[in-house]
């Protein structure tokens, strides 16, 4: 199916018109382009809309990114419904700074990634709750049973918590409606039914459905027009339906499994893709970029898992004779090469991979490593440094507890011992409370060693300067005349 030509300036657009292209790594590591066009964004909405009876009271949070399609959820959700949007930047304002403005915006839903949301509940649980939320929507990860009891002591009683699934081929496909007194001791929490005009198989590698376990199919009329400017791609995930006509088949690469109660439960990538922060990570991305080295002969990466379902990025290589790379070394490689989230925390260094009898590298068969001790010796032993003072010592603390390591010295680098976005925002709560001070994110990335963020609390506690307040954006409600137009017309559209 090849989408259609935009339309002119001052132009109607017809359903069937590209509404938004989002990009997202492929398997190959080429970014794809997954085009939706207004019918398929419409339907998603309603979707959303239907299922969580969103209306003009809501106030919805924006916390992700406007380029992924959660951030599609939230700004439609709000604006087809006359609702108002309540977007915070979580890097400035940091974690308490979301809470405290989930309380004074009264943001009525909530929505995050998993892993976002466990530092938000985190917080919360320590003070006051956002008594107007009335529901936690997640996605994008796999939900466990602890973030169900996170969510029954940071929000209300008649909260309720939304568990969904939807690649950005198909935003809103299926949800579930957690029960709290059940799912507290689910290992997994399901992914729910599938949502009006989406059904479900579950396909065996032969592509037959009607598995117990297999790999999630997503069948609708809603499905992305296709990969833009990727007919082979597209082709190997679309097929045509067996109705014809708009309905179409989308092969997520995501493995499920069919429970008793008809709902379906995550069971992870059928491929080496993974997620860490909500991001989509490719594996094989990180290991052409490591084998780019010359030092280093071969490469597998892995993703290490906490009992707490906390994931990291372990790298094992093998060196050529003779040459031995640093972690440091290897981190400076793939900093000029990957974006922050799919650096590995620790770089594990083999004598040889473990091949299976075909001669591939059996990932199953790698050993765990102690990730503890791993992180501990990530710096330049040279630059280890023991704290000078009382505030340095607090800031190794902290850091220890954060990051799970034995040993920090003044001048290592947080994100070279395995710190990232979220642990940064939790590192920085921790700081606020032991030394009062509000230092925004950005400060760590500025200052990212004790030693420097030493001399930053420390010019901050003395300059006894209340902190800077989280600038607040209007909180206008989208339900103005035009807004409201708009909306009917597209509601026009939607019944085309």
């Amino acid at each position: 199916m090849q989408a259609s030509q935009a339309p002119a300036y001052g132009d109607a657009a017809s359903p069937d018109q590209i509404a938004y292209i989002l990009y997202t790594s492929g398997s190959t590591g080429k970014p794809k382009g997954v085009a939706q066009n207004h019918r398929n964004v419409l339907h998603f909405m309603a979707a959303y809309t239907n299922n969580l009876r969103l209306g003009p009271e809501d106030r919805l949070s924006l916390l992700p990114s406007y380029s992924v399609d959660a951030g599609v959820m939230d700004i439609y959700g709000a604006l087809l419904n006359g609702a108002t949007l309540c977007p915070v930047d979580v890097r400035a304002a940091g974690l308490d700074g979301v809470c405290r403005r989930l309380i004074r915006d009264g943001v009525t839903v909530y929505h995050s990634t998993p892993t976002l949301y466990r530092q938000i509940a985190r917080e919360l649980s320590r003070g006051s709750r956002p008594e107007r939320v009335r529901l936690v929507v997640l996605g994008g990860e796999e939900v466990r049973g602890e973030d169900v009891a996170a969510f029954r002591r940071a929000f209300g009683p008649d909260c309720i918590l939304v568990n969904g699934f939807g690649p950005t081929e198909s935003t809103v496909s299926l949800q579930y409606f957690v029960d709290p007194d059940r799912d507290t001791e689910r290992r997994s929490v399901p992914i729910g039914f599938p949502v009006e005009r989406t059904a479900v198989a579950l396909l065996s590698r032969g592509g037959r459905p009607g598995q117990v376990c297999g790999e999630i199919a997503i069948r609708s009329p809603h499905v992305a027009v296709e990969y833009w400017r990727n007919a082979e791609g597209t082709r190997a995930a679309f097929l045509p339906g067996p109705a014809g006509g708009r309905e179409r088949i989308y092969k997520t690469g995501d493995m499920g499994r069919l429970l008793p109660d008809g709902t379906l439960e995550f069971r992870g990538r059928r491929d080496l893709q993974t997620k860490i922060q909500g991001f989509r990570v490719e594996i094989g991305e990180i290991e052409a970029a490591l084998a780019q080295h010359p030092s280093v002969k071969e490469v597998a990466a892995t993703v290490w898992e906490s009992a707490h379902g906390e994931k990291r990025l372990v790298a094992h290589f093998v060196a050529l004779p003779g040459s031995a790379p640093s972690p440091d070394e290897l981190r400076r490689l793939l900093r000029r090469r990957l974006p922050a989230h799919m650096i590995p925390s620790a770089f594990v260094r083999r004598d040889a991979l473990p091949l299976t009898p075909s001669g591939k590298v059996d990932r199953l068969s790698l050993p765990v490593p102690e990730l503890t001790q791993v992180l501990a010796g990530a710096g330049d032993a040279g630059d280890s440094a023991d704290p000078s003072d009382a505030v340095e010592r607090d800031l190794a603390d902290i850091w220890k507890r954060v990051l799970g390591v034995e040993r920090v010295g003044t001048r290592d680098d947080f994100f070279d011992l395995g710190g990232h976005s979220i642990l940064a925002l939790r590192m920085m709560a921790d700081v606020e409370r032991t030394f009062g001070v509000n230092l925004p994110l950005a400060t760590l990335f500025e200052s990212p060693t004790i030693e420097r963020l030493a001399d930053v609390v420390r010019a901050e506690a003395a300059s006894a300067q209340p902190p800077s307040p989280v600038p607040v954006p209007a909180t206008g409600s989208f339900s103005s005349p035009f807004v409201r137009a708009l909306a009917e017309r597209l509601s026009a559209v939607l019944r085309r």
